[in-house]
């Protein structure tokens, strides 16, 4: 990792004998100008106007990694309140005010700070009258912890989303990527989610391994380091402990994956492990790793849908790089170029190298000509020490709309969008319906439609992985089939296509839109009825059995054909009505009357066009003709 020249080697910073050789009449103005005072002197300004220039005052900064700066500066409060006037009628009017806090060295200003008044307390002494006054703040950090909001990213980079969420914001506040970061691909889906902007962009640092803090007068997002600073033990170095500690260092990540329906398994000691310089980190990592032999499985739940090759591996990486780091350093110093992200080279009382630390957290004091900071430092890492790949969105069931349902993989997804992303008009990646039966070729699916409500989960509550289990009815939108004994069980599709359950009655209804109707009455009758045509086809064989009767009713007329044998038996009577009646036969045709046969025409003309007609009878045949009766030759 890259760093500025190392710069700033040991020196003596606000001792007790350099302010005595320094202290004379001069006035504070010379000593801030002269290029030969090492000692460490601090002025303000409040919207670039000098403040307190003529008060004794005390100063407390400090400065963290990924959390919000503070300060406090303590002084008198006839510095700024009249003693016979109202109680802080003055002061109060500080609250709000930009601050920014100059510390001085060598005649130039070596450090800024810029902040904002969050806080008065004026701090009576005992007896009435006079006090202290506690001027404290933040940086500008809290800008962006103004309240809580929601918002949705898809396919953005880390400095992409980052700038979006702090467009609105003025300049002193924005963002700045400066060096590598540890995730440089677009991520998926990103979501925050009842967070201030200040939160997201934390939870963000933890969840990706950044380094997020304040330099003074940036913001910086990014694992570039500010200068390094060499300290030496017994010179500007007066305090400092060291602590090594114990964490596992093997274990196994497992995801599912549903796009590719497998299990994805990822181990640490499949990674490529980072070289470690401190030879004390490193050897606590030997220890860790003699102590924790058992290799652990843990289900890893931020994968996203849409699944990188890579993406399980870098998780491992990224947790693997914390779990090495099982050291830190905490020191005071009286050396002012001791900066928040900067490095600190340390070197014992022998000049020997006590390694390189990264400062993570820096608190500086000045008051009373004494100035000195204490600092918590850690080997310099890629990886923030504070990363959390679960630092997830952690959301409530709630409703949606459907946007689109016409999921190109075909996998019965839609994509929704809750009310939260109505205002930025974003939405949810493909997301997965739950259904009561699925499977391949087979399962109950029933997508819902675009605009209509949908109620949405999230799995471990992560808002970033939402899932449809089910639709609702509202106010506007509802099905109309409510019964005071809820009968019906209905399934109504857009187009009009309806199946009623009717439990009050016992009866099953079918219709499509046409008109075509299926209606089993729970009173064992079926009804049938289509505005057009019906058609019944069999592979095999049709059976139609009535119990008591059948009526056939035709409008027009009526074909049937049997491409082989056809028998009719009728038990008892058979009727038959027509206006003519035609009937031809390819073959021979045989009828067998076991009692009379009486025909009655108009007139009646038997033809045989080959051969002949025979008339014979058990008894007399007789032909008999009312006016006459011929039996010709022709």
């Amino acid at each position: 990792m890259s760093t500025n020249d190392e710069q700033f080697t040991g020196y003596r910073t606000n001792h007790p004998d350099d302010i005595a050789h320094f202290a004379s009449v001069r006035s504070f103005q010379d000593f801030l100008v002269d290029k030969t005072n090492p000692v460490v002197m601090v002025t303000l300004t409040i919207n670039d106007k000098g403040f307190l220039d003529n008060a004794t005052f005390e100063t407390h900064l400090t400065q963290h990694t990924n959390a919000h700066d503070e300060f406090t500066i303590i002084v008198n409060d006839t510095a700024i309140d009249d003693f016979k006037g109202q109680v802080m009628k003055n002061s109060k009017d500080l609250l709000g005010e930009n601050i920014t806090i100059h510390f001085h060295q060598f005649g130039s200003v070596i450090y800024s700070f810029k902040g904002i008044i969050a806080n008065i307390c004026n701090k009576k002494n005992e007896g009435g009258g006079y006090g202290t006054l506690h001027i404290s703040g933040y940086a500008p950090s809290i800008v962006l912890d103004g309240g809580k909001t929601c918002q949705s990213y898809e396919n953005k980079t880390l400095p992409e989303i980052i700038a979006e969420a702090t467009a609105e914001y003025p300049q002193e506040s924005q963002i700045h990527i400066e060096g590598l970061i540890n995730n440089e691909e677009k991520i998926p889906y990103t979501v925050q989610y009842n967070e201030s902007d200040y939160q997201f962009i934390q939870r963000l640092a933890r969840r990706y391994g950044e380094f997020f803090y304040y330099n003074g007068t940036q913001y910086i997002f990014g694992s570039r380091a500010q200068q390094t600073v060499t300290l030496y033990e017994g010179g500007d170095l007066s305090e400092v402990e060291f602590e090594l500690m114990l964490k596992p260092q093997k274990f196994n990540y497992l995801s599912y994956n549903s796009q590719m329906t497998r299990t994805e398994v990822k181990g640490s000691e499949q990674t490529e492990p980072q070289y470690k310089e401190n030879p004390f980190q490193f050897a606590a990592i030997q220890a860790s790793e003699k102590v924790f032999a058992k290799t652990t499985d843990q289900t890893y739940g931020a994968l996203p849908d849409e699944f990188r090759g890579d993406y399980l591996k870098e998780a491992v990486q990224r947790e693997k790089e914390k779990r090495e780091q099982l050291m830190q350093v905490r020191g005071k110093s009286r050396n002012p170029h001791v900066r928040i992200g900067g490095f600190v080279k340390l070197k014992d009382i022998n000049d020997l190298p006590m390694e390189t630390y990264r400062v993570i957290d820096v608190t500086h004091y000045q008051g009373e000509g004494d100035y000195y900071n204490e600092f918590i430092a850690i080997p310099d890492v890629f990886v923030a020490y504070y990363y959390d790949e679960q630092a997830l969105p952690r959301a409530e069931q709630q409703p949606a709309r459907v946007i689109d349902n016409n999921d190109p993989e075909g996998w019965g997804r839609v994509r929704v969008q809750f009310i939260w992303q109505e205002k930025h008009q974003t939405k949810t990646p493909w997301i997965r319906v739950v259904q009561p039966h699925a499977g391949g070729g087979k399962g109950f699916y029933f997508i819902p439609e675009v605009g209509e409500e949908v109620w949405v989960d999230f799995e471990d509550q992560n808002a970033e992985r939402p899932f449809v289990v089910g639709s609702n009815y509202n106010g506007k939108e509802f099905s109309k089939y409510h019964t005071a004994g809820n009968d019906k069980k209905v399934i109504h599709t857009r187009s009009g296509t309806k199946i009623i359950l009717n439990d009050g009655e016992g009866s099953v209804f079918i219709e499509d839109p046409s008109g075509n109707t299926y209606l089993m009455d729970g009173q064992g009758n079926i009804n049938v009825s289509a505005p057009k045509n019906i058609s019944f086809t069999a592979g095999e064989n049709v059976n139609i059995k009535a119990g008591t009767n059948c009526i056939m009713e035709v409008g027009n007329d009526m074909f049937t054909t049997v491409q082989n044998n056809n028998s009719v038996e009728i038990v008892n009577n058979h009727s038959f009505k027509s206006k003519d009646y035609k009937q031809t036969v390819q073959g021979a045709k045989t009828i067998d009357i076991e009692g009379n046969l009486v025909e009655n025409t108009a007139d009646t003309t038997h033809t045989a066009k080959k051969g002949n007609i025979t008339i014979q009878s058990a008894g007399v045949s007789k032909v008999l003709g009312k006016i006459d009766a011929m039996v010709n030759k022709g």
